[in-house]
C-alpha cells in the first residue's frame, strides 16, 4: 500500500511539474484554468465543479498534445488510480445497501412471524348473542286490573 502511495505521489508530482500552456484553451477557459492552477488547494477543489465536461475534455486534450508519451502515461496512471478508488467505493456502497435490504427483510419476516404466533395463541372470540342481555333489575311486572265481572256468572 505504501508503494502505491509513493508511486502516486511521484506520478502526480511529475504530472504537476510539467509545464502546461493554457493559452491554447481559449480566452474564457484560459482565465478559469490559470485561476484554478494558481489557487490554494482548498479553493482549487471548490473550483473544480465550475468546469463543464466539455471544458475538462478540452483541458485534457491540450495537456496530452503538449506532453511526451511518458508524461501522458503518468497521467494515465493517476487516472487509473482514481478510477479504481471510485469503483472500490461504489462496490462498498452496493454491498452495504444489499446488507441493509436483507436486514430489513429479516426484520419484517420476524415481526410477521411473531404476529402470527401471537394471533394463534389468542382464544376465539365468543359468538355474539342474538338477543340482548338485560340487567337483573328489570321493571316489575304489573298485575292486571281486576275485571268488573269477577265473581259474577255469565249466562
Amino acid at each position: 500500500m505504501q508503494i502505491r502511495v509513493a508511486f502516486f505521489a511521484l506520478a502526480l508530482t511529475t504530472a504537476l511539474s510539467a509545464d502546461f500552456d493554457t493559452e491554447s484553451l481559449g480566452k474564457g477557459l484560459t482565465e478559469r484554468t490559470d485561476k484554478f492552477l494558481s489557487a490554494p488547494t482548498g479553493d482549487a477543489r471548490a473550483q473544480m465543479a465550475q468546469f463543464s465536461d466539455e471544458d475538462l475534455q478540452k483541458i485534457t486534450t491540450a495537456f496530452k498534445k503538449e506532453h511526451s508519451a511518458s508524461d501522458q502515461r503518468i497521467f494515465w496512471l493517476s487516472e487509473e488510480l482514481y478510477r479504481r478508488n471510485a469503483e472500490r467505493v461504489a462496490a462498498e456502497r452496493i454491498k452495504f445497501l444489499y446488507l441493509a435490504v436483507v436486514a430489513a427483510f429479516i426484520i419484517l419476516t420476524g415481526f410477521a412471524l411473531l404476529t402470527y404466533r401471537q394471533s394463534r395463541r389468542l382464544p376465539a372470540p365468543a359468538p355474539a348473542a342474538a338477543t340482548p342481555v338485560f340487567p337483573a333489575t328489570a321493571e316489575p311486572v304489573r298485575k292486571r286490573p281486576a275485571s268488573p265481572t269477577k265473581g259474577k256468572r255469565r249466562k
